[in-house]
C-alpha cells in the first residue's frame, strides 16, 4: 500500500460525510404505530401525503412509464392508456387514481419518498451497528428493518427514551444532530 491510498480514503470520509445533514433533523417515534420512526412528520402526515403526487410522478416513479419516449405520440399515449392531456402531467393526481392506484402510491412512498425510508437511510449510513445486507439490524433498541412481505418497506423503531437517547448521542459523535419526540 502506498501512502496515495490513505489519503484517497481520507477524501472517501470527507465525501461521505458531506452527504450527512447539517440540519437538525426530527425524528418521530410513533408509539400508537409499534414505535416507527419517521423524519419530519408523523405517520399520520406521511398517510396524509400519499396523493401528493402529480400524474408525471405517478407515471414515472410508480408505474415506470417513461414518458420522454413517448414524446412523439404523448397526446395519444396518454389518452388512450391514461385518459389524460399533456398538460395534465404536472397536476396533482385526483382522489380517484389515488384509489386505482394505492398500491403502487404506498410502495413509493414505504420506500423511495416516505420520511421513514428517510429515517431508515440516515441511521443506515452513519453505520453505528452490523446490519446486513439489506440493512437489518438491531441495537441498543433501534431496529433497522427492510421488511419485503407484502412488498419491500423500509423501517425504523426506536424502543424507547433510552434507545433515542443512545441514537442521539451516536449520531452527535458523526456530526449529525438528532432530536427525538415520542407522540
Amino acid at each position: 500500500m502506498n501512502e496515495n491510498d490513505d489519503t484517497q480514503d481520507d477524501v472517501d470520509d470527507v465525501d461521505e460525510l458531506d452527504d450527512l445533514p447539517k440540519e437538525p433533523v426530527v425524528i418521530y417515534v410513533n408509539t400508537s404505530c409499534d414505535n416507527e420512526a419517521t423524519a419530519g412528520e408523523t405517520i399520520d402526515d406521511l398517510a396524509a401525503s400519499l396523493g401528493d403526487v402529480t400524474w408525471r410522478e405517478l407515471l414515472e416513479e410508480c408505474l415506470r412509464e417513461n414518458v420522454a419516449s413517448h414524446e412523439h405520440d404523448l397526446a395519444e399515449w396518454l389518452e388512450d392508456y391514461y385518459g389524460l392531456e399533456p398538460r395534465d402531467l404536472d397536476k396533482k393526481i385526483d382522489a380517484k387514481a389515488v384509489d386505482r392506484y394505492y398500491p403502487q402510491l404506498c410502495f413509493r412512498q414505504d420506500n423511495m419518498t416516505g420520511s421513514n425510508v428517510e429515517v431508515f437511510e440516515l441511521i443506515w449510513s452513519l453505520d453505528l451497528f452490523p446490519t446486513d445486507d439489506d440493512g437489518n439490524g438491531v441495537s441498543n433498541g433501534i431496529r433497522l428493518e427492510q421488511s419485503t412481505a407484502n412488498g419491500p418497506r423500509k423501517s425504523v423503531y426506536i424502543d424507547s427514551p433510552e434507545s433515542a437517547q443512545w441514537l442521539i448521542a451516536k449520531a452527535a459523535e458523526q456530526g449529525v444532530t438528532l432530536e427525538v419526540r415520542f407522540v
